[in-house]
């Protein structure tokens, strides 16, 4: 179909190589609610990606289903036992605020806390999208096509449109929002992917110099 009025362009889904799965990132995650089980009704999105010290985001995760409260919840644990993001943006608003407390509840009883940072929504999705759309344009992101979720995805990524409402755009929206939610964390640094022990271990030789760590603070 023309892709002349198309937002997002095919040739701008860059597979991920073999050595980029074994790449070091700072895996976070990003959600568009939708609380529902209607066959017509929008969809909750979760989406993972990780960032690497190029500055490269790869998104590495996809679920997408029509959920109720707790199923959503059940999915947001799930995402949380695979990747251990560590952030997982999601948006202000009437869902947000029906979930947050059963959400909380389960965290306390489950034992397991996610980190949950709440954004304000952009009410326009072409606006929200910008920074996806800057992303993959300039070859700023690498995605995973041989996953089973990566095509349909695709798809209906490529049939948003600035100027029209898609029937589908709900893996559009959490990978925007993960895309906005990256830059708020600026740019990654070689020193993110150091591992406690190793700072540890830097800490205590005297040839380097005590600078402060950006991760531990001290």
């Amino acid at each position: 179909h023309d892709h002349s009025e198309a937002y997002l362009r095919e040739d701008w889904f860059i597979p991920m190589s073999e050595g980029d799965h074994d790449k070091s990132k700072v895996v976070c995650a990003a959600a568009d609610f939708a609380i529902t089980k209607g066959d017509r009704s929008n969809r909750t999105s979760l989406t993972v990606g990780g960032m690497d010290a190029g500055n490269i985001l790869h998104f590495i995760g996809q679920s997408v289903g029509r959920w109720d409260a707790y199923e959503i919840c059940d999915e947001l644990f799930a995402v949380q036992s695979r990747w251990n993001p560590d952030v997982f943006w999601v948006e202000t608003g009437q869902i947000w605020g029906a979930l947050w407390p059963t959400l909380k509840k389960e965290m306390e009883r489950r034992g397991r806390w996610i980190n949950f940072v709440a954004r304000t929504p952009l009410k326009d999705k072409a606006g929200r999208g910008r920074s996806l759309q800057r992303r993959m344009r300039g070859g700023g992101t690498r995605w995973d096509t041989k996953a089973w979720w990566f095509e349909p995805m695709k798809l209906e990524m490529l049939h948003f449109r600035a100027d029209a409402d898609a029937k589908l755009d709900d893996q559009f929206d959490s990978a925007s929002l993960l895309s906005l939610g990256f830059d708020d964390l600026a740019s990654v640094e070689e020193e993110d992917f150091i591992t406690e022990e190793e700072w540890e271990f830097r800490r205590a030789d005297p040839r380097i110099e005590q600078g402060r760590s950006k991760v531990t603070g001290y």
